[in-house]
């Protein structure tokens, strides 16, 4: 009886510290910062987007079919 009691508490013990092992890592690849990259130096040629150099330009592309 004794050693059930203390095979069932070592599995829980195992069993949470599985569950926080694994919400730490999951936590830690949340908070981690992607790759940056570099935005392009020169506008798209032949493009009828006009560009003001006085303000930022968002482009946005959007599938045709998407709702």
């Amino acid at each position: 009886m004794r050693k059930a009691l203390v095979t069932r508490i070592l599995l829980y013990t195992l069993w949470l510290s599985g569950i926080g092992t694994g919400l730490v890592m999951v936590l830690d690849y949340e908070n981690a910062s992607g790759s940056s990259s570099n935005a392009p130096v020169n506008w798209i040629l032949g493009t009828s987007i006009p560009l003001d150099p006085t303000r930022d330009t968002l482009v946005m592309f959007a599938h045709p079919r998407c709702p």
